[in-house]
């Protein structure tokens, strides 16, 4: 049971100069999250992302990828290295759990 994967989720979320053409905007886009094929045929959607603001129109785009499959992103706790490096004197440690 393995699910394919299809297509990539964007919004549009601005617009910005193009310096090729001045006077001219090109589109700003948002990779959102992708969309999986499922051995039955119906698909699947994991978000990893939403635009908030008065520039989102609230419309997603699927588009066929341009790249290699997206990892998730989720490490398990048990494979990450959990061992603290020593600080030097006087420093404090800022090593702890929020993953960003």
């Amino acid at each position: 049971m393995a699910a394919r994967y299809k297509f990539d989720v964007v919004a549009h979320v601005n617009d910005r100069a193009d310096p090729d053409n001045p006077g001219k905007k090109k589109p700003v886009w948002m990779r959102c999250g992708v969309i999986f094929e499922r051995d039955d045929g119906g698909l699947s959607m994991k978000l990893d992302a939403v635009p908030v603001g008065s520039f989102w129109s609230g419309w997603f785009n699927f588009y066929p990828p341009r790249d290699k499959p997206p990892s998730s992103g989720n490490t398990p706790r048990n494979q990450q290295n959990t061992e603290k490096a020593a600080s030097p004197a006087g420093e404090d440690d800022f090593d702890d759990d929020i993953p960003f």
